[in-house]
């Protein structure tokens, strides 16, 4: 038998298409380099998801360019993340096979009638490395057909592809058989690279409950939930499991040793002096290609969509506007969405007749803000209404300057109704986040009614409805709408604002803004 050598893990988790600062990939690379240096090169490179969506550079190429960067940087293995089926199947299939990392999932099964685009997924692999047998196996998020959009995962309208999230022992015995396989097959350390994460809303389905729930596994490397972590678990017989995760965009970075007699060590750090310089130029050469792709057309428009009026007063936090209305209706284009609406403050610039490029839909929705759905009552939503227009004024500007202004105004879709400025706000705000508190007193926001199946009928205060609209406003609370916060999530993070918008505009739309959205839809009726 060969001696044992120590070797290394390194690894990374929901980059999220972070390039160079903070730590970044030429920060990886240096450290990886050293690590090749103490290790005589037994030194493995995974990442665990979510590396190819949350930037510019990740919308622009669908992922493309963030695979270059890893194909760089030499990663051995990786996990898909929810967000790595953002762009759909077939450019994820395009994706894997374009890189150079063995991607893995266990729990990941093709279940339609066609051809599954994604074989090239194993479910877990054998390797040597510091004169050890290892498994590494892969556990993709079950919660991904909500967490990216349902319709990827279908075929001819029946779902294709099943991450066992619908029965969470189901799920732990797929993993098991992946262990005890990679065992059979002479694996001495099992390695797990999961997209699991530990956030309570992702129970039983958490890095935590996996751990718990199985015997064998030695480590978890984990993403998803964004937490920087190094704990040890306990599994189902009693035997320490250990979990790691760097949190996001290179918050930090972490490698794990194994050692000669078996024993592990985790190193950690949230800055390194070093920085590779070839990838860094890499960098700087991709980044200069989707600048370029930044001037390509994406799109059509046959009139101009303002935010402002003729005389370049703003309106869109206000007053409803065309572009609103087209924002928010690529929020209520997702299946199954009852309502869709957009904060006005979040609809940042106008498009203009003629060519619409790449950059002018970003600088439309520049923040990236990642879009969700959830199921809320209708007196959830008439509430959110009567926030919406607290500081809305009979009139909207003086002096030639916006006023009646309020950030969270929404732009809404598959709603109508009517605000009456002349009766004073009931709205009363908390006065430490300027949260909703109460609404005390007569409502401004009246005759509202939801679009179903081609109609509009009153909105009922006792009825569910799914909703539409960015993580900030239905998770966060942002711009006071505490009334959503504790609402269930259909659909979570699916894509980032601006995909979507791109997305609607060239799928639904068929690459052409049509003039219907010249003028706006008629959804706010204002008495002043």
């Amino acid at each position: 038998m060969k001696k044992k050598k120590d070797f290394c893990i390194l690894f990374t988790n929901d980059t999220h298409c972070e390039l160079d600062n903070a730590l970044g990939f030429p920060t990886l690379i240096a450290y990886r380099n050293a690590l090749l240096d103490k290790y005589n090169n037994e030194v493995m490179l995974i990442d665990c998801g979510d590396a190819i969506q949350g930037e510019l550079i990740g919308t622009l190429s669908e992922g493309e360019y963030v695979i270059d960067i890893m194909n760089e940087a030499h990663y051995n293995y990786a996990v898909p993340g929810n967000h790595e089926f953002d762009y759909g199947i077939d450019q994820l299939q395009t994706l894997i096979d374009k890189a150079d990392a063995c991607y893995l999932a266990c729990n990941l099964e093709y279940i339609g009638k066609k051809t599954n685009k994604l074989s090239n997924i194993k479910p877990y692999m054998i390797d040597s490395i510091g004169n050890w047998r290892v498994g590494l196996i892969g556990v993709c998020t079950p919660e991904s057909i909500t967490e990216s959009n349902p319709v990827n995962f279908k075929e001819d309208g029946e779902y294709a592809y099943y991450f066992y999230q619908d029965d969470a022992e189901k799920f732990y015995q797929k993993v098991q058989d992946a262990v005890d396989e990679c065992k059979k097959q002479g694996a001495e350390k099992i390695f797990v690279l999961a997209h699991l994460g530990v956030a309570d809303q992702s129970a039983p389905f958490r890095s935590y409950d996996l751990a718990a729930n199985t015997e064998g596994i030695d480590v978890i490397f984990d993403g998803h939930s964004h937490t920087i972590m190094n704990e040890t678990r306990t599994n189902k017989i009693g035997k320490a499991v250990k979990i790691l995760s760097t949190g996001t965009k290179f918050a930090s970075m972490k490698s794990l040793t194994v050692h000669a007699d078996g024993s592990l060590s985790v190193e950690e750090m949230s800055e390194y002096p070093e920085k590779d310089e070839q990838m860094a130029e890499f960098i700087e050469e991709i980044r200069s290609q989707y600048e370029e792709m930044l001037n390509e057309v994406v799109c059509t428009s046959e009139k101009d969509l303002l935010i402002t009026d003729a005389n370049g007063v703003r309106m869109i936090r206000n007053r409803e506007m065309a572009i609103g209305d087209l924002v928010a209706d690529a929020y209520s284009s997702i299946e199954g969405v009852d309502i869709g609406f957009i904060n006005g403050g979040g609809v940042r610039d106008n498009i203009y007749a003629g060519e619409v490029t790449y950059e002018e839909i970003v600088a439309v929705c520049p923040y990236n803000n990642e879009v969700t759905v959830i199921k809320t009552t209708g007196q959830q939503i008439l509430d959110a209404l009567e926030l919406s227009v607290y500081a809305t004024a009979p009139e909207y500007e003086k002096d030639s300057k916006a006023t009646g202004e309020f950030g969270g105004f929404l732009q809404v879709s598959k709603l109508k109704f009517t605000v009456d400025t002349t009766i004073p706000t009931p709205v009363i705000l908390n006065a430490e986040d300027s949260s909703l508190k109460e609404i005390k007193g007569q409502r401004r926001v009246s005759d509202v009614q939801v679009l179903k199946d081609g109609s509009y009928s009153p909105i009922d205060p006792e009825a569910y409805y799914t909703v539409a609209s960015i993580d900030y406003i239905l998770r966060n609370g942002g711009n006071g709408y505490n009334m959503f916060v504790d609402d269930e999530v259909i659909m979570a993070n699916v894509l980032t604002d601006n995909q979507l918008i791109i997305d609607f505009v060239k799928n639904t739309l068929g690459g052409v803004i049509p003039s219907d959205y010249a003028q706006v839809q008629g959804r706010i009726t204002f008495i002043v």
